[in-house]
């Protein structure tokens, strides 16, 4: 008699084996206290029941008399990141950090969050370049992203993926406390108040970028840690313990804003409505200097920014109807000379 192991009820055994034992290999990580030290998380190889020798041997076995114990046939998988590898990177603690609140239009925080998600985790070897667009690709409708206010052509209306740029002005701001070369940053058309003034980085695909190099000798790790209410972006690495000193000028205004009237014929005759007072347009500056742990200058750099102005926006009553003069009373008097009496004769 023949003994065989297959079929309908050993591919079910077989498949319930593999989802108990398989599991995809796992990168070595990085895990971040909440002081900001790094230690690395162990990478872990990937396992799959090879199925057509497991099951030769459980049929080996099964013809044996003596020791009819099978052992499975595993294949293993390498991770692309080992452990060791990952230890080599020197990446310890952080070396610039920066957090902003957000909040508004449901569709705005939602695209936050999601552009948030995009960088978040990405490495940057010595020497790199980190691309903002790069990282995160267009954006649009099929990665997820929703229509919410954004600045087009220097005016507020409803576009996909409004909220990026307050990502993209989180990155700067911790690239920028890291001491880090920023070879692209361009700001918003509109100024934005909630953003450190002169320090706001406004991105669009693929022409609008926001770019910083790792001009350390270590790889950088980019985190983005999301609250209900703010994001932190982090920057992890080897610390450098630089020292980043910063000059504002103060926000001065260039021009007054336009003024934009309409006539409103539900207004009172002559009246005026301001509905929005305008901003003029402005300009401020940004110098930062950043040494070395040792004093040591490394580089001093300005930023410039020009905010363009927004209209005031007047409506203003009809005229007053013209009131037509009355006539011109006249009074005539008329004297009728009387004849002079004749002398008698």
């Amino acid at each position: 008699a023949s003994i065989s192991f297959a079929g309908a009820p050993a591919n079910a055994y077989f498949q319930r084996l593999a989802r108990a034992i398989n599991r995809k290999p796992k990168d070595a990580g990085f895990a971040i206290d909440a002081h900001g030290s790094v230690r690395v998380t162990p990478a872990l190889a990937g396992l799959s029941v090879d199925i057509p020798r497991s099951a030769a041997r459980v049929l080996a076995a099964a013809q044996r008399s003596t020791d009819r114990v099978a052992t499975l046939v595993l294949a293993t998988e390498r991770p692309q990141r080992s452990t060791a590898a990952a230890e080599a990177m020197g990446i310890t603690g952080t070396v610039g950090t920066y957090e902003t609140v957000y909040g508004g239009d449901p569709n705005r925080i939602h695209n936050v969050q999601l552009v948030a998600h995009l960088v978040d985790g990405k490495l940057i070897a010595p020497g790199a370049t980190f691309s903002f667009n790069g990282a995160t690709g267009e954006r649009s409708a099929a990665k997820g992203f929703l229509e919410a206010p954004v600045i087009i052509n220097g005016e507020v209306q409803t576009g996909l993926g409004g909220g990026v740029c307050q990502v993209s002005t989180t990155v700067f701001n911790a690239a920028y406390e890291a001491g880090l070369p920023i070879t692209a940053r361009t700001n918003h058309a509109l100024y934005i108040s909630h953003y450190p003034l002169g320090r706001d980085a406004t991105v669009n695909y693929p022409d609008t970028d926001l770019r910083f190099v790792n001009d350390t000798d270590h790889w950088l790790l980019l985190r983005t840690f999301v609250g209900s209410y703010s994001l932190t972006v982090g920057l992890y690495g080897a610390p450098q313990h630089r020292r980043v000193e910063t000059v504002t000028a103060p926000l001065r205004v260039q021009s007054p804003p336009p003024v934009e009237k309409t006539v409103d014929a539900t207004l009172e005759p002559g009246s005026t409505v301001i509905d929005d007072s305008g901003v003029p347009s402005q300009a401020t500056s940004v110098e930062r200097k950043v040494y070395s742990s040792t004093g040591r200058l490394l580089s001093d750099a300005t930023w410039y920014s020009s905010y363009r102005s927004e209209p005031e926006i007047i409506r203003v009553g009809p005229p007053k109807a013209k009131t037509k003069p009355k006539p011109a009373v006249t009074t005539t008097v008329t004297t009728t000379a009387e004849q002079a009496p004749t002398a008698p004769h």
